[in-house]
């Protein structure tokens, strides 16, 4: 469509899931992270969901610079795993990783060669313990939001799901356009016409099947999507800025 891969040189591993797999990603800020996000990691493994993770730089000198234990910065990793062990008396939250060079595995608490491993239960070494040079290794929940920047998660559509064991979204779309002097009301900065800008309505009728999350509702996920944009570029134009806001229609 574009010619080449060229349109996916650099930029971030959110643009490159969506424009490889059509689905809707969304970024979370390990600095602050959702209270929920374990929880949110394990619902996105369960649904097939591609993750992937990375760590900020301050500088193009930083790019690709090894930490001391062995953490790649300014490089995408694949998150491919969330579990829970228990020990020492409580119970652990692990997060799987990735490093797509096939090598340079971290080094720290739970990583192929630690004590750790001796220290949980056979049945769960068993299960999780994977002692090879191939790039891919455990660590804490709360190392990974330690030394970990940013988590994208790319939320599949249901065609791209062959898989049956994983749960599937239900997928829905709307196409719109702004159109000057009808459609195109701007922002909330204008009240005015703000109202005129496409609405569409969504209907949640189904409960999420999730009896540990403590709640009563159905989740969901928007993305607004810029249709064959990037070809504009050979013409000197960009991305343009856009946004959407969501409200709650009650129900009497």
């Amino acid at each position: 469509m574009n010619g080449c891969y060229e349109a996916l040189s650099g930029g971030s591993t959110t643009e490159g899931f969506e424009d490889f797999t059509g689905g809707i990603a969304e970024a979370h800020d390990l600095s602050e992270p959702d209270p929920h996000l374990f929880h949110i990691i394990q619902k996105a493994q369960n649904r097939g969901s591609l993750m992937g993770c990375s760590i900020d730089i301050t500088s193009s000198s930083d790019s690709e610079a090894v930490t001391s234990q062995k953490l790649v910065k300014g490089h995408a990793y694949s998150v491919t795993g969330a579990d829970q062990v228990e020990y020492r008396g409580n119970m652990e939250k692990l997060i799987r990783i990735r490093n797509p060079w096939g090598q340079v595995e971290w080094t720290g608490a739970w990583s192929d060669d630690s004590t750790q491993w001796r220290q949980i239960s056979d049945e769960d070494r068993d299960r999780l313990s994977h002692r090879s040079e191939d790039g891919e290794f455990w660590m804490s929940f709360n190392d990974f939001l330690r030394h970990y920047s940013r988590l994208e998660i790319c939320n599949l559509t249901p065609d791209a799901l062959s898989d049956d064991s994983v749960s599937k979204w239900a997928l829905s779309k709307f196409d719109g356009s702004w159109r000057r002097g009808s459609t195109a009301g701007g922002c909330r900065n204008f009240p005015n016409t703000f109202w005129t800008n496409p609405q569409f309505v969504i209907r949640l009728d189904e409960e999420d099947d999730d009896p540990d999350d403590g709640e009563n509702g159905c989740s969901f996920v928007v993305g607004l999507i810029q249709k064959n944009r990037r070809r504009m570029r050979k013409m000197g134009e960009d991305m343009q800025t856009m946004g959407f806001a969501i409200y709650e229609k009650l129900i009497r």
